[in-house]
């Protein structure tokens, strides 16, 4: 099967700090290679149709290097000019219009991922996965999920003690879910769709599209949104 591609690249990354203040965060370094370059080395088992970068802070640091280090690859550079107000869910907005496949990647640009969890998330029989870890202490502002066996049943950013895992930005989404989500950032007001982000889009319709998650650990899937975490990686698939 073949999949359109689209990373969520726009962010300015305030959270990282001296880390993000010449270039953006999807060209942080974690042994000495960048996110996005181990991100796209990650996915060679996927058949990619397009590839969907969603540009913002730094964006002609960001497409030069794209360019250069992977001159094979025909990117399709989407640009989010509201990237210092808006959050995710516009950058998406922008992006679907050019997804042609029935099921798409979705990744955020600060996700670190190893080839063996990638090969499971496309090969899965489920047409909506979310990936997850359960191996860390959750608490609120986290993107906690809840679960009936492999269903997800709530994503809620208070924790609760059906939480069992924390969702990250490394999933596989259905062309019907995504309209189902792009219909809903439709209908929102001018303030809602600024600071609206694209899991809070797929936390308001969980009830109306089945989604599944894909369990890992920090060896396989990790996140940097603050430079301390990058001293918590445990990511060896570099």
């Amino acid at each position: 099967m073949k999949y359109d591609l689209v990373i969520l690249a726009a962010g300015l990354g305030s959270r990282l700090k001296s880390l993000t203040r010449n270039i953006p965060k999807a060209m942080i370094k974690y042994k000495g290679k960048r996110f996005i370059e181990i991100q796209l080395s990650n996915i060679s088992e996927a058949h990619i149709n397009k590839y969907i970068i969603v540009l913002g802070y730094k964006s002609d640091v960001l497409k030069k290097f794209l360019k250069k280090k992977f001159p094979n690859i025909n990117f399709t550079f989407v640009y989010n000019k509201n990237f210092r107000s808006n959050n995710s869910g516009q950058s998406f907005f922008y992006a679907y219009k050019h997804i042609e496949t029935n099921q798409y990647i979705h990744l955020n640009c600060d996700c670190l991922f190893s080839k063996s969890h990638f090969k499971k998330l496309i090969y899965s029989k489920y047409k909506n996965l979310i990936s997850v870890r359960s191996d860390l202490n959750l608490g609120d502002k986290m993107e906690n999920v809840e679960t009936i066996k492999n269903r997800i049943t709530k994503l809620t950013l208070k924790y609760s003690l059906k939480s069992k895992f924390k969702a990250y930005g490394v999933s596989k989404i259905s062309k019907k879910a995504m309209i189902k989500n792009i219909n809903l950032y439709k209908k929102l007001n001018f303030k809602e769709k600024k600071i609206i982000n694209y899991y809070t889009l797929i936390r308001r319709n969980i009830k109306k599209i089945n989604y599944n998650i894909l369990k890992t650990n920090k060896k396989h899937l990790c996140e940097a949104n603050f430079q301390k975490d990058l001293s918590y990686f445990n990511f060896k698939d570099v």
